[in-house]
């Protein structure tokens, strides 16, 4: 039985509770994850919370603000996106009261107040989204882990999809391994298919690869400095879902090899799941946990839990930390 890791993305992103919540977070830890993956950015009186967009419009109720313009006492409550959402947050509340504390889907988290709420055992993935401030943000949010000991511990892992901020994160947290950006995972293609992969150094601990579907808005999306005619001339070649050009277990192994495992982001239907095993991913990232350990428990040649196989358990960096994750 092949032991992959189950990521829970924003604790549970699709599975009718408000994302980034502490509910969504509670509820994913209730069905099984090994792993929460969650958003960081910093308010205007310096606090470190968890979100994801920056911007209050998607997940307020349509208003408008930013995180990094608002204090933390000022922000507003969450406001889920469809009334059955809603619902079935306010449903948990009644019936499971002594798991979910009134309010817990309807507010906006510190960093901290998570923090508390994660067991210290439990693997950790910290995305930072905050551009404006971000050198402040890796600062707080590094002294928060540490104060909780889990910069040294082996489980919690830090990136950015922005290679620049991955970089940042990489000197100022040389202990914590990063997940490539979106630029890294391109040129790590990119090297494949010239054939210097494996004379090439890898800049990244964990290469996650996306099972989404890519069209030339997603890659303008990821990659706003390209312009339009470029990400449609992209798409040509890695376009799809999924993406032909992605889909390639050599290069996995390869990385594997290197100690750098594979996780394969995005696993929210029926035709991704296949593709954990054909990739030989040993993580899956996913807004429906409760459905896919559901799913996978049904069999199929994968389980979930336990470390990662193989030398992907092995060093990841210079510093001689432990991915356990």
């Amino acid at each position: 039985l092949r032991k992959v890791q189950l990521i829970g993305h924003r604790g549970s992103k699709a599975e009718n509770i408000p994302e980034n919540s502490v509910m969504a977070f509670k509820r994913a830890m209730m069905v099984g994850v090994d792993v929460i993956e969650l958003d960081v950015w910093l308010t205007s009186d310096k606090e470190v919370v968890v979100f994801h967009d920056g911007a209050f419009k998607r997940m307020c109720g349509g208003i408008d603000g930013h995180v990094n313009d608002t204090a933390f006492a000022d922000l507003p409550s969450l406001v889920p996106e469809t009334e059955e959402c809603a619902e079935n947050a306010r449903k948990l509340e009644k019936e499971q009261f002594k798991r979910f504390a009134k309010g817990d889907a309807f507010r906006i988290p510190k960093f901290s107040e998570v923090l508390a709420l994660i067991p210290p055992e439990m693997g950790l993935i910290v995305e930072f989204k905050d551009d404006r401030d971000v050198d402040l943000l890796i600062e707080k949010t590094q002294a928060l882990l540490k104060d909780v000991g889990r910069t040294t511990a082996g489980n919690t892992v830090v990136f950015s999809l922005k290679m620049r901020i991955n970089k940042k994160l990489q000197q100022a947290c040389p202990t914590l391994p990063t997940i490539c950006s979106v630029e890294e995972f391109l040129i790590t293609y990119i090297y494949y298919y010239l054939g210097i992969l494996p004379f090439m150094a890898l800049s990244y601990n964990i290469f996650g690869c996306t099972s989404q579907k890519i069209t030339a808005e997603v890659i303008k999306e990821e990659l706003d400095a390209m312009p339009m005619w470029l990400c449609r001339l992209l798409n040509v070649f890695v376009g799809g879902k999924p993406s032909k050009a992605f889909m390639c277990p050599n290069v996995v192994d390869h990385l594997a090899d290197r100690a750098c495992p594979c996780w394969l982001l995005g696993v929210n239907e029926e035709v991704d799941v296949p593709i954990i095993p054909k990739l030989h991913a040993s993580g899956c990232l996913t807004d429906r946990p409760g459905w896919l350990k559901e799913k996978m428990g049904k069999g199929g040649g994968l389980g979930f839990g336990g470390q990662l196989g193989g030398e992907a358990a092995a060093a990841v960096d210079a510093s001689d930390v432990k991915l356990d994750v």
